[in-house]
């Protein structure tokens, strides 16, 4: 299932840390959201080290389900690509990123 992931982190290191944990789970779609496709499993194994990374009195993480059919509606208006085209375009074209 995919899960849209908000992050709002206060401290520099704090920011750079989750970012660091979020890149190599999904793609990152703006500063600070990222797009992830995840077994329940893997996304509490994340939402556990993310736990224990931020400060939570000052930052949050929010995970948001996306169905294959609401991820099918989803619009985007600027620069960018569609929830998973990125993802799919490089397991299509055998890109490395």
């Amino acid at each position: 299932m995919w899960w849209i992931v908000a992050c709002d982190i206060v401290e520099d290191d704090q920011r750079a840390a989750v970012a660091g944990i979020l890149d190599g789970e999904g793609e990152r779609v703006q500063y600070s959201v990222f797009e992830c496709d995840w077994a329940d499993k893997r996304r509490q194994e994340v939402a556990a080290k993310l736990r224990e990374r931020i400060d939570s009195e000052t930052d949050s993480v929010r995970f948001y389900p996306l169905c294959e059919t609401c991820r099918g509606k989803a619009e985007l208006i600027g620069v960018g690509m569609k929830v998973g085209e990125l993802a799919e375009k490089t397991k299509r074209d055998g890109w490395v990123v």
